[in-house]
């Protein structure tokens, strides 16, 4: 998934928390901040402290993978990023 907002990547944190069956303040508890600071991440609010993101992105277990201007990649039907690089068999180059 392409994050571009905030609301993107709280949509992506609501779905989580949903999955593992935790509640907002279950959540708040896990991250050290109060209920009404997940609702409002959970909204979208553009003003969420950073640190306090990445410690929910840890503790959901979401992985955050950065690109930057020009890389290439792919995502494979596993969801995983691969180059989009030729792979080089290295047995038939060496007989």
């Amino acid at each position: 998934m392409i994050i571009r907002t905030p609301q993107d990547i709280a949509a992506v944190v609501r779905e989580q928390r949903r999955n593992c069956g935790w509640s907002q303040t279950e959540l708040a508890d896990h991250i050290g901040v109060r209920r009404q600071w997940v609702s409002d991440f959970e909204r979208g609010k553009p003003t969420a402290h950073l640190v306090h993101v990445l410690k929910a992105l840890q503790v959901l277990q979401i992985t955050l993978d950065v690109g930057l201007p020009g890389e290439s990649s792919v995502i494979d039907s596993g969801g995983a990023a691969a180059d989009e690089q030729p792979h080089i068999d290295l047995d038939a180059l060496l007989s």
